[in-house]
């Protein structure tokens, strides 16, 4: 009897767990949902890094460097750096002072030095030139460079030979014009002449072909 009791006791327990199961499972069924907002979350703000850049500007700087410069000087601008005015004292050797020299004289004692002395060094070429000048402080001579150079008898070209104006000189008859201006003469004032051979007064010196002679005490 004790036996019937406890299993219908124990059947009633069941069931009433079962039921309380059920009952708790239909109420989570039918309960209305409640969705719960996540709590907010704070984000730090990010934060800014200044970061020092350093720039280096490049700066040329151009500079105007004197450079040496080896230049080919044409004839004609060597003939001008003596002729594009006439030449007076202050351009000439301390001797000459009182000789203007015009750019046709320039061009004239240029021809004189092919003439009579282009087969010379430029110092025979250079002396021609100083005989000429010579003779126009001489008070034996004319006293302007053109009446020296056409005086009769005295630069006339031999046979064959070209007159002054048909003469084209080079550059060295016109250096050796420049020389015979602007520097100190070699000639002594009265060596007024000059030929291949000394046939007329005392000898002052011999270069190259030529004797280079002062002025006789007979004429």
């Amino acid at each position: 009897m004790v036996k019937n009791v406890a299993s219908k006791l124990g059947f009633l327990l069941g069931m009433a767990a079962m039921t309380v199961l059920c009952f708790g499972l239909w109420e989570l069924l039918h309960a209305p949902l409640t969705v719960r907002a996540a709590e907010p979350v704070e984000t730090p703000e990010p934060e800014i890094v200044y970061v020092e850049k350093t720039v280096t500007e490049t700066v040329t700087e151009y500079v105007n460097v004197p450079q040496l410069v080896t230049v080919e000087v044409p004839v004609v601008v060597e003939k001008q750096l003596v002729v594009d005015r006439p030449i007076i004292a202050q351009d000439s050797a301390e001797r000459w002072k009182g000789i203007t020299i015009t750019p046709e004289d320039i061009e004239l004692l240029a021809c004189l030095a092919w003439r009579e002395a282009r087969g010379e060094k430029m110092l025979g070429m250079r002396l021609v030139i100083e005989v000429v000048f010579n003779r126009v402080l001489s008070d034996k001579f004319p006293n302007t460079i053109y009446d020296v150079l056409y005086q009769p008898g005295q630069f006339a070209p031999d046979y064959g030979v070209p007159e002054l104006d048909e003469i084209t000189p080079t550059e060295a008859q016109y250096e050796a014009v420049r020389l015979a201006i602007t520097e100190t003469p070699i000639l002594e004032p009265d060596v007024v002449l000059f030929a291949t051979t000394p046939l007329y007064g005392e000898i002052f010196l011999h270069v190259g072909g030529h004797y280079f002679t002062r002025y006789p005490d007979s004429w």
